[in-house]
């Protein structure tokens, strides 16, 4: 199935890509009412059960899971680092946004993939850096597919979004609208 990386580069989107990069972690969000220059704007899942390891290529389930969301700033992927999910993340990303896909954050490139917490541990890290008004970007010399871009820093204008991406085994998809207010 080539899910572990063979080498040490964790560079999920490219062709060379082999599988990804273990992560260890634990993340939690509270979430309140309140005036706190953050929202969740928007979550949505789906569930395909193509397969339990792998997404189809087209990426279609997660391409109707994006069609229904507002169009964010940037986009957070999932980015395993397998083969299977670089072809499909960026079918979807297509399907759903055409020639007009926004930048791309990568944060398994900084984290791994944690089993069981990913998605949520890069909400976490974005939530706390949208309201700390700090910028995390994407490592430098990361290979982004042609026509899309790598974001070169994160930077939401009051009232800009951020859409964090997640996939899970056996066909799990979501998405959450993080929006600076």
């Amino acid at each position: 199935t080539r899910l572990l990386a063979r080498d040490e580069i964790n560079d999920p989107l490219s062709p060379l890509t082999n599988g990804f990069h273990p992560g260890e972690a634990a993340a939690a969000l509270t979430l309140e009412l309140g005036d706190g220059g953050l929202i969740v704007e928007d979550y949505r899942a789906n569930s395909d059960a193509h397969d339990s390891l792998v997404v189809p290529e087209d990426g279609g389930p997660l391409a109707e899971l994006l069609h229904g969301m507002g169009r964010p700033d940037f986009l957070c992927l999932h980015a395993t680092g397998t083969p299977n999910h670089a072809v499909a993340e960026v079918s979807a990303l297509r399907a759903a946004y055409g020639e007009k896909v926004p930048p791309l954050l990568l944060m398994k490139p900084f984290t791994g993939h944690t089993l069981g917490a990913s998605g949520l541990l890069d909400a976490a890290l974005l939530a706390g850096a949208i309201q700390a008004d700090i910028s995390p970007g994407n490592l430098p010399g990361l290979h982004c597919p042609g026509g899309l871009a790598l974001a070169d820093a994160l930077r939401l204008p009051e009232g800009g979004g951020v859409l964090k991406i997640a996939s899970g085994m056996g066909g799990h998809n979501a998405a959450v609208m993080l929006r600076r207010v």
